[in-house]
């Protein structure tokens, strides 16, 4: 893998000297010149320039009547689909608001409905009080009675 540098005598330029391992082992790399990989790279920018044209030369450039009367129509039935989306999109937030109003109106039925029920336990309180207090008062009520008559 050691390559050095030695000087030519006939130019006084110094060069690389082959590298011996590679040299030994047979595997020499290929030396790939500046050249060859511009030339490589100008056939491959050729190649490339040659197909564009030829894509070019095979897609028209101008839309036929037949293709501008479809890209009508389709701009048309675009035009139908927003003012679809528009109208049901306002139907969809009109409906919202239908739904907001009624759970309001839903919450209210319900501190409506827990005040009714606090009420009537009130009076299944009161009701429940009374009965127990009503043998008490009949008895009472014979007393005063039985008092009467004799009277």
């Amino acid at each position: 893998m050691w390559q050095f540098l030695t000087k030519n005598n006939e130019d006084e330029e110094y060069e690389k000297m082959p590298d011996f391992e590679n040299e030994q082992s047979g595997k020499a790399q290929p030396k790939v010149t500046e050249e060859a990989i511009f030339d490589d790279e100008v056939v491959y920018a050729k190649e490339q320039a040659a197909k564009v044209k030829q894509v070019k030369q095979e897609v028209p450039t101008e839309l036929s009547e037949e293709s501008f009367s479809f890209a009508e129509k389709l701009e048309e039935e675009n035009q139908i689909y927003q003012q679809s989306i528009k109208k049901l999109t306002e139907q969809l937030l009109m409906q919202t608001n239908e739904v907001e109003a009624l759970q309001k109106q839903v919450v209210e039925k319900d501190v409506q409905l827990k005040d009714v029920k606090e009420t009537l336990s009130d009076k299944e309180a009161t009701i429940t009080s009374l009965q127990k207090q009503l043998p008490k008062l009949t008895n009472k009520l014979q007393q005063f009675m039985k008092r009467w008559n004799n009277v």
